[in-house]
């Protein structure tokens, strides 16, 4: 996780701490990011064992 936020704040050329927004927009992302994470879990388990995971 922190890999990839270091990658991120490379990208944009080290503006985040002067753009609250861009702050915004990664915790947004993020959380979004925790709920695709959380869904597939979800399906996942809900599969039968049987066709392997």
């Amino acid at each position: 996780m922190e890999e990839e936020t270091e990658a991120e704040a490379s990208e944009s050329g080290g503006e985040e701490d002067s753009d609250p927004e861009w702050h915004d927009t990664q915790d947004i992302l993020q959380a979004e990011r925790a709920e695709q994470s959380a869904e597939r879990v979800t399906l996942v388990s809900e599969e039968p064992l049987s066709q392997g995971l």
